[in-house]
């Protein structure tokens, strides 16, 4: 179970290390980023472990990064796009959702395995999840997928 959660926390690492370089913060422009928390779900039970990000619709100029997250055990999700948990800039959004199988590497469990969710929910476009972003804190509905 330790190595699992090694693993977990080496992921969340690199998220906020890879996301650190543009976004809200003082290395990209001011996006006015706003507290974004939701929670995916698949057929009525939480996903751990999902990999969920944000696709502004409308291009944000001198901004190429896209607020993401992963899921805890519960489900739940807060978006990170400069700094751990600041949120997203306020629009409108195309979400995706990944599920990776996990695959012994060494001693270690890693989430890179076989896609779980069907190939709709990786493509913005097909994935039918569109949320908007406001102002202020946005506690987001729950993202129910279907497995089939």
């Amino acid at each position: 179970m330790k190595r699992k959660h090694l693993v977990l926390a080496a992921g969340a690492c690199a998220l906020v290390c890879v996301t650190s370089f543009v976004g809200c913060g003082d290395h990209g422009p001011d996006l006015n980023c706003q507290p974004v928390r939701g929670q995916v779900m698949v057929d009525g039970k939480p996903v751990a472990e999902a990999y969920v990000v944000f696709h502004p619709t409308t291009p944000i100029a001198d901004w190429n990064a896209k607020p993401r997250a992963s899921t805890d055990a519960d489900g739940r999700f807060t978006l990170t796009t400069d700094k751990a948990s600041d949120g997203a800039p306020p629009g409108a959004y195309q979400v995706t959702v990944e599920l990776r199988g996990q695959r012994q590497v060494g001693e270690e469990l890693v989430r890179d395995g076989a896609q779980l969710l069907p190939e709709r929910y990786r493509q913005p476009e097909k994935s039918g999840i569109q949320v908007t972003i406001v102002e202020g804190a946005n506690e987001l509905p729950r993202f129910e997928l279907k497995k089939k």
